[in-house]
């Protein structure tokens, strides 16, 4: 007869969260692997404790008064070669001072950590004592504390990359399951997308009557455009009537400024009519400026090339309309800008409209092609979170059930 107490009993049951998961799987991947981490610590403990003899012979090397061996290493200057020790001490007390803090998420990554570092470390130091090679082989017998603290450094290193290949096949397990809990929570970041994307779709609502009747818009905006382009033509015959009036004067004008030379110049009121004679003083004072024009000509204080033709087209400008003119085209260019801006609202109203009827009509698809993805997704995370489940009770010996959130 079997006692009950002999039944191999089962794991307990425990209910771990999503976001906690990563978290317990460390937890049980550093139990499993405590022995590892206890000696591991404790080779550690001996590196930096051998750090702090290697950085002990460093200040005695330092400390030390003695003249190089010049006959041994062959030296051709032994002063420049005895500062060089002061340099070499302090770059290699710096290498040994460095501390990256070692992380990682448990114990395992903590020293693959600092391993890397030492290895490193120890590279350092050979390419450091390479660059110093002269320096170094002219103190022979001085090297002792050196090479011992060396030795011992490579020798720890060496066992904590033993510990760290014992432990290798408990890593590799450690990295299967966080992969698997890896693409867990990509699934479950999808599926949580998916559902908003999902609550965010609803049937298409009609929005007011203008958007409800794309022909109308396409409509007014014909209109529109139509109206435009006869402002358009009257701003260019406004435009070409000012232009024939004021610059034959250009070349003329230029003299003029040239030889009576002024704040206001007649040139660029020529050449840009509308922005220089807005208002009814700019006119006076344009009217003034040609008057002076015409009898600096007359009088001839400026050279022009056909001075009675000139003079002619001043009086013509003085009794034209320029003012109306200008303020013709102001208004018409006004009312271009207005209209421009309505033909944009139009367009982006109408852009507007065709954007809702395609929602309205792929709102459908859209609706099914996201509740099939959610369907999978939920397929896809029941079976993930079945794998997981099972790697844990295999390689930690835990009943864990994933609650889903």
């Amino acid at each position: 007869m079997r006692l009950p107490f002999f039944r191999k009993q089962e794991p307990p049951a425990e209910d771990v969260s999503i976001s906690e998961l990563k978290a317990k799987v460390n937890s049980l991947f550093d139990k499993k692997v405590e022995k590892f981490s206890m000696r591991a610590a404790s080779i550690s403990s001996e590196i930096s404790s051998t750090k702090k003899d290697y950085v002990s012979a460093c200040d005695e090397f330092d400390a030390l008064s003695v003249e190089p061996n010049a006959e041994y290493a062959g030296l051709r200057n032994p002063s420049h070669t005895k500062s060089q020790k002061g340099a070499y001490v302090t770059a290699l007390k710096r290498l040994l001072s460095r501390n990256g803090g070692h992380g990682g998420p448990n114990s395992y990554s903590k020293y693959s950590s600092e391993l890397s570092e030492l290895e490193a470390l120890i590279s350092e130091i050979m390419n450091l004592n390479t660059h110093f090679k002269v320096m170094i082989a002219s103190y022979p017998n001085y090297l002792g504390n050196f090479k011992q603290a060396s030795a011992r450094l490579e020798s720890l290193v060496k066992s904590l990359r033993d510990e760290l290949e014992n432990a290798a096949a408990d890593a590799r397990e450690y990295d299967s399951v966080m992969e698997r809990i890896y693409g867990f929570d990509a699934i479950t970041d999808e599926l949580e997308a998916e559902k908003t994307r999902l609550s965010a779709l609803r049937p298409g609502g009609g929005g007011d009557e203008m958007a409800k009747n794309p022909s109308e818009i396409s409509i007014k905006i014909a209109e529109k455009k139509k109206e435009l382009s006869s402002i358009e033509k009257s701003e260019n015959a406004a435009s070409s009537e000012i232009a024939s009036l004021l610059l034959p004067l250009g070349k003329a004008a230029r003299a003029y400024d040239h030889a009576f030379p002024s704040k206001a110049k007649l040139s660029e009121i020529i050449e840009f009519p509308t922005r220089s004679l807005a208002s009814p003083g700019k006119l006076d004072e344009f009217n003034s400026m040609l008057e002076d024009f015409g009898r600096k000509i007359s009088e001839k204080k400026i050279d022009v090339r056909n001075p009675g033709e000139t003079i002619s087209h001043i009086e013509r400008i003085k009794g034209s309309d320029i003012h109306g003119l200008i303020s013709k085209l102001e208004l018409l260019s006004s009312e271009r800008h207005a209209i421009g801006e309505e033909i944009i609202s139009l367009d982006r109203i109408a852009a507007e409209t065709r954007e809702e009827l395609l929602k309205k009509e792929s709102h459908e698809q859209a609706l099914a092609e996201t509740t099939k993805r959610i369907n999978e997704l939920e397929e896809e995370l029941q079976k993930e979170k079945g794998v997981i489940e099972q790697l844990l009770l295999k390689h930690y010996k835990r009943k864990i059930t994933i609650a889903l959130r």
